[in-house]
C-alpha cells in the first residue's frame, strides 16, 4: 500500500517546482535512468525492475571490479546487450555523477552513507572508506555533502527531470520512538523532529528529504524531488552478499536459529517491524517516477501495513 502527502514549508518556489512536473512529464518510453547504490538490496531490485520495464539503466556501484557485489549485475542479460551499464561512483566525491547523470531523465537515489554502517556491513571497510572520526555528526556531515554532490550533478546534467529519493519510514518517527506508543499512527504528516546535524538515522533521513525538496524548488521547475519512505524491507535476494545485510540479514539469522535482533541497540526502546516486500518498493518507485501528476515535495509511505515483532518471527 502507498500513502501520500505533499511536504509543507518547502519554500515559496515549491509551487514552481510542482508546476514543472507537467513540463518534466513521465519517464520517456525506453528512456535512460540512473540507479545509485545499485549493488545494494533495494538498488538491485530497482535496477532489475527498471530493465524489465524497458528502461536503459546506468547502475552506480562503489567499485565495478568488486565481483562479490557486482557479479550478479554483470550476469544480467541486459549487461551484455548494453541496456545495463555499470559505473564506479564514490558518492562522497564531488563531480562523480556528472557524466553519469547527463542523458538520464530520472535518478533513483538509494545510496546512503549511513547504511554503510548498518547491521551486516563491513564496519572496518566503511571506516576506511569514509574516514575518521565516525561519530554521528561526522557521518551526517558526509551524508549532506554527498547529497549536495547529487544536486550539483543533476543541475549540470540538463536532462534529469525527476529525483526519486529513497528515504525511510523512520523519517516519519520522532527521534524518541516512545511517541510511537502515544500516537501509533504513522503517515506522511509525521516527521523526525530533531533535525540537528548530530541526529541519528531517522532525523538524517528526514533532513535529507527537505534538503532535496528545497534544491528542487530552487531549480525553478527544471526538476522535481519525490521521497519514497518504505517500511522495513524484506523479500528475496538476488545476490549472496545481501543475505547478511539489514532486515533480510536479520531474518536469515533467525532462520538459522539465532535470537531475533531487536531495535533497542539504536532506538533504546523496542518497536515492531513495519514490513514491505522489496519488489513492491521497487515497483512503487518506478510508478511514482512515471506519474505525470505527482508533485515535487511529495512523501510516500510504502508499506504492507503489517506490524511484526521480531520475537514472533519464526514461531
Amino acid at each position: 500500500a502507498i500513502w501520500h502527502s505533499t511536504a509543507q514549508g518547502a519554500g515559496p518556489s515549491c509551487s514552481q517546482a510542482c508546476l514543472g512536473r507537467s513540463m518534466a512529464g513521465r519517464v520517456p518510453q525506453a528512456g535512460t535512468v540512473c540507479v545509485t547504490g545499485a549493488a545494494g538490496y533495494l538498488g538491485s531490485w530497482l535496477t532489475k525492475s527498471c530493465l524489465e520495464s524497458g528502461y536503459v539503466v546506468r547502475a552506480c556501484v562503489r567499485n565495478v571490479h568488486d565481483d562479490r557485489k557486482t557479479a550478479f549485475l554483470k550476469a544480467m542479460p541486459e549487461f551484455k546487450t548494453g541496456k545495463l551499464a555499470l559505473y564506479s561512483a564514490d558518492m562522497t566525491k564531488a563531480g562523480v555523477y556528472d557524466d553519469i547523470f547527463r542523458g538520464c531523465h530520472t535518478v533513483f537515489h538509494t545510496a546512503e552513507v549511513m547504511m554503510s554502517f548498518a547491521p551486516g556491513r563491513d564496519m572496518q571497510q566503511a571506516a576506511q572508506d569514509f574516514g575518521h572520526p565516525l561519530g554521528k555528526g561526522a557521518i551526517a556531515n558526509r551524508a549532506f555533502e554527498s547529497s549536495q554532490f547529487v544536486v550539483d550533478s543533476i543541475n549540470k546534467s540538463g536532462t534529469v527531470a525527476t529525483l526519486m529519493y529513497t528515504s525511510s519510514i523512520m523519517a516519519m518517527l520522532d527521534a524518541d520512538v516512545r511517541l510511537y506508543e502515544v500516537n501509533p499512527v504513522v503517515d506522511e504528516r509525521r516527521h523526525a523532529t530533531d533535525s540537528s546535524i548530530g541526529g541519528g538515522y531517522n532525523t538524517l533521513k528526514n533532513a535529507t528529504e527537505k534538503f532535496f525538496f528545497d534544491a528542487a524548488a530552487s531549480s525553478q521547475g527544471r526538476w522535481i524531488a519525490i521521497s519514497a519512505n518504505p517500511g522495513d524491507i524484506l523479500g528475496p535476494i538476488i545476490s549472496p552478499h545481501h543475505a547478511t545485510e539489514t532486515w533480510q540479514g536479520k531474518v536469515g539469522k533467525i532462520a538459522t536459529g539465532e535470537s531475533p535482533q531487536q531495535e533497542t541497540a539504536t532506538l533504546s526502546i523496542p518497536r515492531p517491524w513495519i514490513t514491505v516486500d522489496v519488489r513492491d518498493v521497487a515497483r512503487a518507485q518506478i510508478s511514482l517516477a512515471e506519474s505525470s501528476t505527482v508533485q515535487s515535495g511529495s512523501r510516500f509511505l510504502i508499506s504492507n501495513a503489517t506490524k511484526v515483532w521480531p520475537e514472533d518471527i519464526g514461531k
